[in-house]
């Protein structure tokens, strides 16, 4: 099984540079984040030759010390809580309610991203239409599990001196 979550748009920015956004003239406040897209497969083996198409869904590494900017700030408690400043380096994790009904998830669940276990502690609805994340987890957690390219082995450490090297 390949479980490989990767940022195919995005390098990483410190967070010296979002400071530095925050502080624009007009700009009132800034959040770091990284959006991420899960891709799980099956290789088909002798045992198993008929496998299940690939799935992916996307994850949202949500910098916790900002909920109130960024994208869980549009959500709403369906059940259970959403993510604090607390869960930063725990395995947590908050869904939609769409994807939590379509994978038959709810308060409680375990689920894989990026072949580590996390544990479901709510459930969100979002705005209609709002076309956002399957999944909310804390950025240092998306951080350490995220590889750059598909397949690949570096990286996106959290790092105060990263900037856009990948």
């Amino acid at each position: 099984k390949i479980d490989n979550l990767t940022s195919m748009a995005y390098a990483p920015i410190s967070q010296a540079s979002v400071s530095s956004v925050a502080g624009l003239h007009d700009v009132a406040s800034a959040a770091g984040g990284l959006m991420l897209t899960d891709t799980q497969a099956t290789l088909p083996s002798q045992a198993h030759p008929n496998v299940a198409a690939p799935s992916s869904f996307t994850v949202d590494g949500v910098d916790l010390r900002t909920t109130g900017l960024g994208p869980l700030s549009n959500t709403k408690i369906h059940s259970g809580r959403n993510l604090t400043s607390g869960d930063a380096t725990s395995d947590v994790a908050v869904v939609d309610s769409n994807y939590a009904t379509s994978n038959k998830l709810k308060t409680g669940s375990t689920m894989t991203i990026g072949t580590k276990a996390f544990k479901v502690v709510g459930v969100v609805k979002q705005p209609q239409g709002s076309g956002a994340p399957d999944v909310y987890i804390p950025l240092a957690r998306a951080q350490a599990l995220a590889t750059t390219t598909p397949f690949g082995h570096a990286h996106l450490k959290r790092s105060e001196e990263h900037t856009s090297e990948l």
